[in-house]
C-alpha cells in the first residue's frame, strides 16, 4: 500500500481536526444528547432486568433490547467522533481547513450500527405484545406479519449499508481513493421513511389489543399511556426525516450549523426506552405503590404484569377444540378474594389445614359464574376479564388452584 493511501485512511480515523478548533455551543449540547441519551437506554435495560427478577425472568423480547442497547452504545460514540471531525454544529466560516474525508470512516460505523435498531427494536416491543393480546386472532397476526416487516427490512438495508461503495473502504477514502458508491441520498430517505412507517403500524396493535379487554378506565388509560409514548419515537424520527432532506436536498448556506446528526441517536435510544417503560409495571407497583393506589389497580393479585402470562401446561387447554378460550390467566392472591369465596366457605389464608385446594368452598365453575355476577353488580371492578367463546356447555376441567385464578365470561357459540 502506498504512502498516500496510508495517509488518506489515517486521515479519515482522525478524531483531533488540523488546526485550532472552533468553539460552538450548538456542538457541546449536541454532544450532551450523543452522551445523555445511550446512558438513559442503559439504565432503562438494567431496571427491565430488575422488574423482570420481580416476575417471570427474561425473554427473548429482553434479550433483542439487551443487543439494541449493546449496538446504541457505540452508534452513540461513533456519532460523537464524528460530530467533532466532521465540525458538525460549527459555522461554515468558522470551520478551518481540513481533509474531506477527515472523521468518514466514524460517520461509516456509525451508518453501519445505526440501520438494524429500530427494527430490532420493534421486534422485541412485538414480540411482548403478543403475549399480551395474542389470543386475538387479528393482534396475532398483526405482530407476525410486522415482525416478519421488520426482519426483511434488516435483511434489505444492513447489507446495502455496509456495501455502499465498492471496494468497502472507498466510503471512508474517497475522493482520493478509487471506487464507486451508489446514490445514499434516497437510500436515507427511504430507510428513515420505513422507520416511520413500521413505528406507525407498531403503535396501533396496543390499541387493537386493548380493545376487548374489560378494564377499569384507569388501567386502560394507564395501559394505552404507557405504550402511546411509543409516538415520541415516531416524531423523532420525522425530525430525523427532515434532517436527512436538508443534508442531502434542501442544502442551507449554513449546512454544517445544525446538530441533526445527533437525531440517530435520540431515536434509537428513545426507542429502546419506550419499549422497555410497560415491562417496568411490578417494578413501578413496587416504588409507587401510593399512586398504584390511587389510581384503584394496586392490586398485586389481580396485575402481577401487564403481560398475559400463559403456561406451558394449561396454554394446550385454552386452545383446544372444545374450549376456544381468549383467558388471561392471573397468579392468584395468598387469599382468595371474598367476592368469590363467599360468606360460607372455609378459610383459606395461608397455613389453614381445612379442606383441600380443589374443595374450597365453591367449586371451580361456581367461582367463575361468581365472578360474572359480581363484575356485572360492580362497576368499579378493575379486573381484567375477556369474553370466551365455547363450543360446549361443560365446565373446564378442574385446575389446581394454587398457582392460577381463571377468570372467564363465557357466551355459548350458538
Amino acid at each position: 500500500m502506498s504512502q498516500n493511501n496510508i495517509s488518506t485512511i489515517a486521515t479519515s480515523f482522525s478524531v483531533h481536526p488540523v488546526g485550532p478548533y472552533p468553539y460552538s455551543g450548538l456542538q457541546i449540547l449536541g454532544l450532551f444528547l450523543l452522551g445523555f441519551f445511550p446512558l438513559l437506554s442503559i439504565t432503562a435495560c438494567i431496571l427491565r432486568v430488575w422488574s423482570r427478577r420481580l416476575c417471570q425472568g427474561l425473554g427473548l423480547d429482553d434479550y433483542l433490547i439487551f443487543v439494541s442497547t449493546g449496538f446504541a452504545v457505540p452508534q452513540g460514540v461513533f456519532a460523537a467522533l464524528y460530530m467533532r471531525a466532521g465540525y458538525w454544529g460549527i459555522h461554515d466560516v468558522d470551520i478551518p481547513p481540513h481533509p474531506a474525508n477527515q472523521g468518514l470512516f466514524f460517520a461509516y460505523l456509525n451508518r453501519v450500527f445505526y440501520s438494524p435498531l429500530l427494527a430490532l427494536v420493534k421486534i422485541s416491543a412485538l414480540l411482548f405484545l403478543l403475549r399480551l393480546g395474542g389470543t386475538k386472532h387479528f393482534v396475532h397476526l398483526s405482530c407476525r406479519a410486522l415482525i416478519l416487516f421488520n426482519i426483511l427490512q434488516v435483511c434489505a438495508f444492513l447489507p446495502a449499508t455496509i456495501f455502499n461503495c465498492t471496494p468497502v473502504e472507498y466510503v471512508w477514502t474517497k475522493p482520493a481513493g478509487s471506487g464507486k458508491c451508489f446514490n445514499s441520498g434516497p437510500f436515507a430517505v427511504a430507510l428513515a421513511s420505513t422507520n416511520i412507517l413500521t413505528d406507525i403500524l407498531t403503535l396501533l396493535v396496543p390499541f387493537i389489543a386493548f380493545k376487548d379487554l374489560r378494564l377499569g378506565w384507569r388501567i386502560r388509560a394507564a395501559l394505552l399511556t404507557v405504550f402511546a409514548l411509543g409516538a415520541v419515537v415516531t416524531c423523532i424520527s420525522t425530525v430525523r426525516l427532515y434532517s436527512v432532506l436538508r443534508v442531502w436536498y434542501l442544502k442551507p448556506p449554513d449546512s454544517h450549523y445544525t446538530i441533526g446528526y445527533t437525531t440517530n441517536t435520540i431515536e434509537v435510544n428513545l426507542a429502546i426506552v419506550t419499549a422497555t417503560i410497560p415491562a417496568l409495571w411490578p417494578l413501578a407497583r413496587v416504588w409507587f405503590p401510593d399512586v398504584f393506589e390511587s389510581m384503584g389497580i394496586n392490586r398485586p393479585y389481580l396485575y402481577p404484569d401487564i403481560e398475559v402470562q400463559v403456561r406451558a401446561s394449561v396454554s394446550q387447554q385454552i386452545t383446544s377444540p372444545a374450549l376456544r378460550a381468549k383467558t388471561l390467566w392471573l397468579p392468584r392472591r395468598p387469599r382468595t378474594p371474598s367476592y368469590i369465596r363467599g360468606p360460607t366457605s372455609p378459610p383459606t389464608a395461608p397455613g389453614d389445614r381445612v379442606g383441600s385446594t380443589r374443595n374450597r368452598g365453591l367449586t371451580d365453575w361456581q367461582r367463575q359464574k361468581a365472578a360474572v355476577v359480581e363484575r356485572d353488580e360492580e362497576d368499579d371492578y378493575h379486573g381484567i376479564i375477556r369474553r370466551t367463546n365455547t363450543s360446549a356447555e361443560p365446565p373446564v376441567e378442574e385446575q389446581d388452584d394454587e398457582d392460577f385464578l381463571i377468570i372467564q365470561k363465557t357466551e355459548p357459540s350458538g
